[in-house]
């Protein structure tokens, strides 16, 4: 597969910078679907595998920095502009309607089952480590989860319902009320300076996990803070401004590039079978070495580095999973739950499960919502058809 050619830096026409633009490519939902198949294994661990299988949390952190970024300098080089409220708006289509189907249908089970101790004592522990769900407490999840602070009310408090996963919607969420802003404030001032200040703000992430562990802090701080968490983000933020730009264009085709992507997708295949999430090697590096390769292979994949590697990722029942993996990541947890008690006997029902309550999501609001998505897309102006021509081989950003 060739790189597309490169854009000029400017359309003589409207002054305006040129950037790569991003059509669809099924490879990047196939990653969303390897991803999602890690953490719905590490939640079940069938025959003990899957340890790391928490790291498929930081290829999504990874790839939704870059999409999300891809998309508003897209929207800025066709428009010369981006409306903040448009961005908002297509971000709660395609993440709301999933998330307040799941919060509904589990208070309900909860207020109904949370007394029995089975409701509550989530993957990891055995049954009766927990307590009886109150009320209140799973009420209070709810709202923190709505409120979309979840993972700074999970650091240090142990009294929390067993819906822990939603911790990194809540960093997404933060993520994109903040970086939207800074980096068209940034971009418009001084372009230049955007790559800088990522990198900076990339290392600043990184070395707050190192002086956390280096301090002994403990009770989850670096694990769910936003701060410590952000690496992921804008790393995939990194990738996506090299990108547009088309840095990557004359890099793809070499040999170092395909090492780098191969050796990337081993280490994060490995860290999946081995790394258990009691391993200081999260705190001491370990993240930033896990967003770092995640970084790279979706810069692989945007690039064409290895054609091999997105004609497996192609795969319709890879990408069939990964177009629904937010939902199959917001009811695999609980029902892991459920069924841990039945140990490795219970992962086939609670794979069906968790793939069948995702399909039920997708057909009652995902794919109504996202049908209303193209209403609050981009609206290029007649200029804009000067713009470099997509590739096929990058994937949406929406």
């Amino acid at each position: 597969m060739t790189a597309p050619p490169a854009p000029s830096d400017q359309d003589p026409r409207e002054g305006r910078s040129r950037v790569r633009l991003l059509g669809y490519n099924p490879a990047f939902d196939g990653l969303r679907g390897m991803a999602v198949l890690a953490v719905l294994a590490y939640h079940f661990r069938p025959f003990g595998a899957a340890r790391g299988g928490w790291i498929g949390v930081d290829v999504f952190f990874a790839l939704s920095g870059f999409l999300i970024t891809t998309l508003l300098l897209n929207e800025l080089a066709l428009t010369g502009r981006v409306s903040l409220g448009r961005f908002h708006v297509r971000r709660a289509l395609r993440l709301q309607p999933a998330l307040w189907l799941f919060l509904a249908s589990w208070l309900v089970a909860a207020m109904v089952l949370g007394r029995y101790y089975w409701f509550s004592t989530v993957p990891g522990f055995p049954v009766g480590h927990g307590a009886p769900l109150a009320p209140w407490v799973a009420v209070r999840g709810v709202i923190g989860t709505v409120a979309q602070i979840y993972n700074w009310m999970a650091i240090g408090h142990h009294s929390m319902p067993p819906i822990g996963h939603v911790w990194s919607l809540a960093i997404e969420e933060q993520f994109y009320l903040v970086w939207p802003v800074l980096l068209l404030l940034v971009v418009r001032l001084r372009p230049q300076a955007m790559l800088r200040l990522t990198g900076l703000m990339t290392v600043a992430s990184s070395a707050a996990c190192l002086v956390l562990a280096q301090a002994g802090v403990t009770d989850g701080r670096a694990y769910f803070g936003t701060d410590t968490r952000a690496q992921a983000l804008l790393l995939g933020a990194l990738v996506a401004q090299l990108y547009a730009t088309g840095r990557f264009d004359s890099w793809a085709p070499r040999l170092t590039a395909k090492l780098l992507f191969g050796g990337a997708a081993v280490g994060i295949a490995l860290i999946t079978l081995l790394v258990d999430d009691h391993s200081r090697f999260r705190d001491l590096g370990g993240f930033s070495l896990i967003d770092l390769a995640s970084a790279v292979v979706v810069a692989g994949l945007a690039s064409g580095v290895s054609s091999r590697a997105s004609r497996l990722l192609s795969h319709p029942v890879i990408v069939w999973v990964g177009k629904r993996s937010y939902a199959i990541y917001l009811w695999n947890y609980v029902i892991a739950t459920w069924l841990h008690p039945l140990g490795t006997i219970g992962f086939v029902p609670g794979l069906a499960a968790s793939l069948g309550m995702a399909e039920l999501s997708w057909r009652l609001v995902e794919r109504r919502a996202l049908s209303l998505k193209g209403r609050f897309g981009r609206r290029p102006e007649p200029a804009a058809a000067a713009a470099p021509p997509r590739s096929p081989a990058v994937a949406p950003a929406g």
